[in-house]
C-alpha cells in the first residue's frame, strides 16, 4: 500500500510553491529554481508525492513561467522575456522554453520559440 498526495494551483509566488518542497529534497534542484523563477509569474502549478510503505517519498513538480530572464546554464547567454514549462520528476529535470529572448554579441534581438534542457 502506497501514499498519493497533488497539489494543483493556477497561480501562486514561488514562496508558496517552495512551502511545500523540502529542503533536503533535490536540493541542488530547488536552489536552481529560487536562483531562476524567484521573480517570474508562475502558473498552472501541480505537485505529487508518492510514497510505498517503507519507501522515501519521490516528489513530482511542474509548472508554467512567464515573465522570466534567467541563464539555464553556466556561460549560455540571458534569455529575456521568456515563458516555458519546468517539470521535475524522479531524476530528471525539464525546462521547456516555449518563448523568450536571446541577444547576440552586437546586441541584436534573436528571438527563441522552442528550446528544450534536460538534465538528468
Amino acid at each position: 500500500m502506497g501514499y498519493f498526495f497533488r497539489y494543483d494551483s493556477e497561480s501562486a509566488d514561488l514562496e508558496n510553491v517552495l512551502y511545500f518542497w523540502p529542503e533536503s529534497h533535490k536540493s541542488k534542484v530547488r536552489q536552481w529554481v529560487v536562483d531562476h523563477f524567484e521573480e517570474s509569474k508562475l502558473f498552472d502549478i501541480s505537485m505529487q508525492m508518492e510514497m510505498g510503505k517503507g519507501d522515501s517519498p519521490m516528489l513530482s513538480w511542474s509548472f508554467g513561467f512567464s515573465d522570466t530572464s534567467f541563464s539555464p546554464l553556466k556561460g549560455f547567454p540571458l534569455i529575456n522575456k521568456s515563458s516555458g514549462h519546468f517539470v521535475s520528476k524522479n531524476y530528471s529535470t525539464t525546462v521547456l522554453l516555449e518563448k523568450g529572448l536571446f541577444f547576440d554579441s552586437n546586441k541584436r534581438t534573436i528571438e527563441s520559440v522552442v528550446v528544450g534542457f534536460y538534465r538528468k
